[in-house]
Order: C-alpha cells, then sequence, then structure tokens
C-alpha cells in the first residue's frame, strides 16, 4: 500500500448493515470491524505493517501524523478532529 504503517482503531463489531456500505464479508460478521479491514489489508499487501485497535477512540490515543476519519456520525468527527488538529499534518489543495 505504499505505507510504513498502518493502525486502525474501531471498536465496533461488523454488522449486516455494514456488508454493502462498508465492505465488509459475511464472514466478517461479528468480528471486530478493526480486526476485519486489517485482514483485508493484508490480503492486498501481506507485507503492509498493521496495528489494530479493538478500543473506542480516545484523547489520548497514540497515532501517526495522517488521519483517515471514517466515521459516520458527523459529531463524532468533529470530537476526534478537535482531538488531534495540533498533531497531525494537514495538507490544502486548490
Amino acid at each position: 500500500m505504499g505505507i510504513p504503517w498502518l493502525q486502525l482503531i474501531d471498536f465496533d463489531r461488523a454488522e449486516e448493515s455494514n456488508l454493502a456500505s462498508q465492505g465488509y464479508l459475511e464472514s466478517d460478521l461479528g468480528r471486530p470491524k478493526a480486526e476485519a479491514a486489517s485482514d483485508l489489508c493484508l490480503r492486498i499487501n501481506s507485507q503492509s505493517a498493521l496495528r489494530t485497535v479493538p478500543q473506542r477512540f480516545r484523547r489520548s490515543t497514540n497515532v501517526g501524523n495522517v488521519i483517515f476519519c471514517c466515521i459516520d456520525k458527523i459529531d463524532t468527527r468533529r470530537l476526534i478532529w478537535e482531538a488531534l488538529k495540533d498533531r497531525v499534518v494537514t495538507h490544502h489543495t486548490v
């Protein structure tokens, strides 16, 4: 994937409603989403360095300098941004 490592943080488990909209497989049902996503990444590139954190994000969570926030709820996205905005690199393109 061209990245040195990827950390996946998610406390939730894959549900039937996630299959079509989030790319999980039927075999992922009931599994922690972070672990299921990690397995898929490893199928794409077995050399990927992945760390799964099957927990809820907290302000004290150690993160890298690039964040992909794939949260459905805008209020939760805002809380994560407020917690991390001073710890990540931001790039703006026109």
